[in-house]
């Protein structure tokens, strides 16, 4: 059926007859024996599965879908195996067009709604029909600079789109359609902390805005973002169907990372300033149903509007109204002595979002911190004492005081050699005893003298 052969140029050859009885020759090329033996035992089983019109078996089956490039063209182009598929070509506008519509049912409108800002701004620095793998590192590293440089996007916003064209990429790469994420190299994409936007609004101007608002409805809205934390979302798709006054709670729907259609719900306490503004509204709108800002869509940007309200109360410089007026609250009821994490439960995020995003630090803070003390209570006089003790002191300031009289030390008695007292015999001139006496003293006083350099110390026979 198959015969291999190898040619005067040291070519090997595979000759066979296809499945109309025509000679074929498949020309393998300058290979070495075990390949070209290995190739021709599996063109065989090939040729007999043709033959007798069954599958291949699993090693040859194996075998035929792991090669590629020039000896599968040789076998296709001979009608051996099929031809490999061509890898689908993707471009980037569609590609990524495509992606967010699969996103959309799952994905909150707000997210989709910044998938699309991203999409744009890529779309507009890169074609859109150029094929996603042809798309460099270097040009992902160009688009960030041009983010920052070209379109004057502050830090925190360059971070972003540069994230989101980061998913875009590894999307595909896990679809199988590129190699590599040409985003890999783009570092540090998460938002910094902006202090210098950063406001706390006291009870004072509170008091000023509400006065400042024009209706009775925008003073709900405000009481909702300064006095109940809510984002400004969650605030125009309130219902008052969410309103339970018989448990003092509302049921805000929709909190932010909760995807889905809204079953998930947190509850947050109806304040006595809440229960205030609400209360006005319905004497407006008696029995109103529906939601509870009727006059604007929830799709409204009424940041800029709430601006104007904070900006007529005398507060300036006022930025991100909403997302401070949420810190706001949240760092009043911690300082209030709430449990945090019942103010996380309250207003929707974690206690690591708090401490990174929403905690302020208030002019107070810095008052309070310059009273504290790190000494003992032991060793600082109290209150009460401090004023007894600064009388006690004016009057003895009238008395002068006699100088302390001077501690004496005593005196260290220097050191006194012990005598040796021996008793002493009667006066009988060089009698035994008192000769015997006479030389233990004097080699004694001989060894208490140190010796001085390195000869032995000797002594002369006359003493």
């Amino acid at each position: 059926m198959a015969s291999l052969r190898k040619n005067s140029k040291g070519d090997w050859e595979i000759r066979f007859y296809d499945d109309r009885k025509e000679r074929r020759s498949l020309h393998l090329g300058r290979i070495t024996s075990r390949s070209a033996d290995e190739i021709f035992r599996h063109v065989e089983r090939i040729l007999e599965a043709v033959w007798a019109n069954r599958p291949l078996d699993d090693t040859t089956a194996k075998w035929v879908g792991g090669i590629d490039g020039r000896l599968r063209e040789k076998l296709a182009a001979k009608g051996l195996v099929a031809r490999a598929p061509r890898p689908e070509t993707a471009r980037l506008g569609d590609f990524i067009e495509k992606y967010i519509e699969e996103l959309s049912p799952e994905r909150a409108k707000r997210t989709i709604i910044n998938l699309r800002q991203a999409r744009d701004k890529l779309l507009a620095f890169i074609p859109p029909d150029r094929e996603m793998g042809s798309v460099t590192i270097s040009e992902m590293v160009s688009f960030r600079h041009w983010l920052a440089k070209a379109c004057g996007l502050a830090p925190n916003s360059v971070k972003i789109h540069c994230r989101k064209a980061k998913q875009f990429f590894q999307e595909a790469v896990e679809r199988g359609l590129i190699a590599e994420n040409p985003c890999k190299t783009l570092r540090d994409l998460h938002e910094m902390r902006n202090e210098d936007r950063e406001r706390f609004m006291t009870v004072e101007q509170s008091r000023r805005v509400l006065a400042a608002c024009p209706t009775a409805e925008w003073r709900l809205i405000f009481a909702l973002a300064r006095f109940g934390g809510l984002r400004v979302s969650e605030i125009l798709t309130l219902r008052w169907e969410h309103i339970f006054w018989q448990d003092c709670r509302i049921e805000v729907p929709g909190a932010k990372g909760r995807h889905g259609t809204g079953k998930r719900k947190r509850g947050l306490p109806i304040f006595p300033e809440l229960a205030h503004a609400l209360r006005d509204v319905l004497a407006e709108r008696p029995g109103a149903t529906g939601r509870v800002v009727a006059s604007y869509e929830p799709s409204a940007n009424i940041g800029v509007q709430m601006g104007r309200w904070i900006k007529a109360a005398g507060i300036d410089d006022w930025q991100k109204p909403f997302q401070n007026l949420r810190a706001t609250r949240a760092t009043e009821l911690v300082r209030r002595g709430e449990d945090p994490a019942k103010v996380c439960h309250w207003l929707g995020h974690s206690l690591r979002v708090f401490l990174k995003h929403y905690h302020r630090m208030r002019s107070e803070d810095f008052l309070e911190a310059g009273r504290l003390s790190t000494l003992a209570g032991d060793e600082q006089p109290s209150e009460a004492t401090q004023g007894a003790q600064g009388d006690q002191q004016g009057v003895q300031a009238d008395t002068p005081k006699s100088p302390p009289a001077p501690v004496r030390r005593q005196r260290k008695e220097p050191h006194r050699t012990k005598q040796l007292e021996l008793p002493m015999a009667a006066n009988r001139g060089d009698s035994v005893p008192c000769a015997s006496l006479r030389l233990r003293a004097r080699s004694r006083q001989r060894r208490s003298v140190l010796p001085t350099g390195i000869e032995p110390v000797t002594f002369s026979s006359g003493g």
